[in-house]
């Protein structure tokens, strides 16, 4: 086991500390419900087209819904947009804050373009 090894669980509760110490004012302060909208490009990309929910600006939130979205475009259908019905809940956790995100449901959307 090398040095960086056994001083990565410090580092990373000292990052986790100070980003709360310098972003915890945006930090969510309840629970909140909505929806967000992702696409999964013929290229594997993942993008969020759209989000309906009361918890944005917080860098928290923005880490969060980036990975839910990722994890969620490993079993869609490329080149496909899915919506997902969603509950984002705040919690503290040992070193800082974090982000829980429990999807109710999900289904496929289709997109109406104007010409």
């Amino acid at each position: 086991m090398g040095m960086a090894e056994v001083f990565a669980p410090i580092e990373a509760a000292k990052r986790a500390a100070i980003f709360a110490d310098t972003w915890g004012h945006l930090f969510p302060k309840g629970p909140a419900t909505g929806y967000i909208v992702v696409a999964h490009s013929i290229y594997r990309d993942v993008v969020i087209l759209e989000e309906e929910l009361n918890i944005n600006g917080s860098p928290w939130w923005y880490e969060t819904v980036h990975d839910f979205a990722r994890e969620r475009a490993k079993k869609m259908k490329r080149g496909s947009v899915k919506r997902f019905d969603i509950t984002a809940r705040p919690v503290r956790v040992r070193g800082g804050h974090e982000i829980r995100i429990q999807c109710h449901r999900s289904y496929y959307v289709q997109l109406k373009f104007k010409p």
